[in-house]
């Protein structure tokens, strides 16, 4: 990690997520975990900046996320299964037409005000790059199937 934090080519950017992602140039991988959008009306932890991650910020990080996938950037985002981020990219067409997909996985929390509600939950992943892996879950219920992998004997 102190390699990585020494080249001279690092820049550390204190700024809102829309400045830092208009800076991205085609073909560069950008990996984003915002505040997850509250599954209940009591989960509300989306208070890591003064100003919170609104509703209205997930929705600007979509359009950023679209925008990037559209131009050509490999994209990653991971958040909740929050019926929000369902409309925002599964729902969407503009998403899917950047080729995005959402891919759900299954999460362990072991923080939560109900020690009964701990344990696995469902997450997305929400991505343009290929889907790899054995038979995985999408958001609609469908399965992507993996092409086989091809043994490489040496």
């Amino acid at each position: 990690m102190s390699a990585l934090l020494g080249r001279p080519s690092l820049r550390i950017i204190d700024a809102d997520f829309q400045r830092v992602l208009d800076g991205v140039h085609a073909g560069a991988f950008v990996y984003c975990d915002p505040p997850y959008a509250p599954l209940s009306g009591t989960a509300k932890f989306t208070t890591y900046t003064s100003g919170g991650f609104s509703d209205a910020d997930q929705r600007r990080l979509q359009r950023c996320v679209v925008s990037l996938a559209s131009q050509g950037c490999s994209v990653v985002v991971s958040n909740s299964a929050a019926p929000l981020i369902t409309r925002l990219y599964a729902d969407d067409a503009e998403a899917r037409a950047a080729g995005l997909q959402v891919q759900v996985v299954a999460a362990r929390r072991n923080i939560n005000a109900n020690g009964a509600d701990r344990g696995a939950i469902q997450e997305y992943i929400i991505t343009n790059l290929p889907l790899r892996g054995p038979s995985t879950p999408r958001h609609d219920g469908s399965r992507h199937e993996s092409a086989p992998r091809r043994r490489h004997d040496s």
